[in-house]
């Protein structure tokens, strides 16, 4: 038994000595060294592209440090998962690589509101710059049957709607298109022609039989929102109908 006490009594011995001569001192200097992390200098919005004016370095305890981002060129260009918060430092898991599609509007619908997709020539029509957020009055034409006169219409129902998304043939958002750099984009299958409309049921029924009999155009009101407040449906109807009443005749 004596002799099971002194090897104990060494073991415990040796135990006290690596904690008190070796770890403790390693740790101690571990805790007063410091590592530069990445630390971002504002609030970011979710889905941006981080840039260098966003970010700085900053000194952290190294023990601390394993988990953080250590050099900016692991950030910049990156996008953010979340927001982000001034002070928060950069971690793996608040980035991507690329831009997700903004799809936030689709929970910003109304209860009585859709979201529906017209295929039109955007750039032939509008010039391309039709963007999220316009609003537009349709313009539909129909081509003749057999012997027929072609026609041209914008319905009053079909007047004043909002924009809540533009992508192209591949069905990819523009706004996502512009951060792409110049050179990644093939031009034949990302030319802007599907507009996605906030639509009541009747407008999303009349909006696809149209679609499917002829072509679908929009006329963009101004983005000047007093101006927009200003010009409501029946203001626009009202404009239309003395347009098309016949001019006064003059006595002479």
């Amino acid at each position: 038994m004596k002799k099971t006490r002194v090897v104990l009594l060494i073991v415990f011995l040796f135990i006290d000595v690596f904690i008190a001569f070796y770890m403790i001192p390693n740790y101690v200097k571990a805790s007063t060294q410091t590592v530069d992390v990445v630390q971002f200098t504002k609030d970011i919005p979710a889905n941006t592209q981080v840039t260098d004016s966003m970010i700085t370095y900053a000194k952290v305890n190294k023990i601390n440090a394993d988990y953080f981002i250590k050099d900016k060129k692991d950030v910049i260009g990156k996008f953010t998962k979340t927001n982000i918060y001034k002070n928060t430092f950069a971690v793996p898991g608040l980035l991507m690589d690329t831009k997700q599609n903004d799809e936030s509007y689709m929970y910003g619908l109304k209860p009585d509101t859709f979201a529906f997709a017209v295929k039109t020539d955007i750039a032939g029509v509008t010039g391309g710059v039709l963007k999220p957020g316009d609003i537009v009055n349709v313009v539909i034409f129909l081509p003749s049957q057999k012997n027929g006169q072609d026609t041209a219409l914008s319905p009053k129902n079909l007047q004043g709607i909002k924009v809540l998304d533009v992508r192209t043939n591949n069905a990819t958002s523009t706004q996502t298109q512009q951060e792409t750099k110049p050179g990644e984009i093939s031009t034949q299958n990302n030319i802007p022609s599907i507009v996605v409309l906030d639509v009541t049921p009747d407008q999303y029924v009349e909006l696809y039989k149209y679609q499917n009999v002829g072509n679908i155009s929009f006329a963009i009101r101004s983005r000047n929102a007093n101006i927009q407040d200003q010009y409501s449906m029946q203001d626009y109807s009202t404009n239309q109908n003395q347009a098309q009443q016949p001019a006064p005749q003059q006595n002479h």
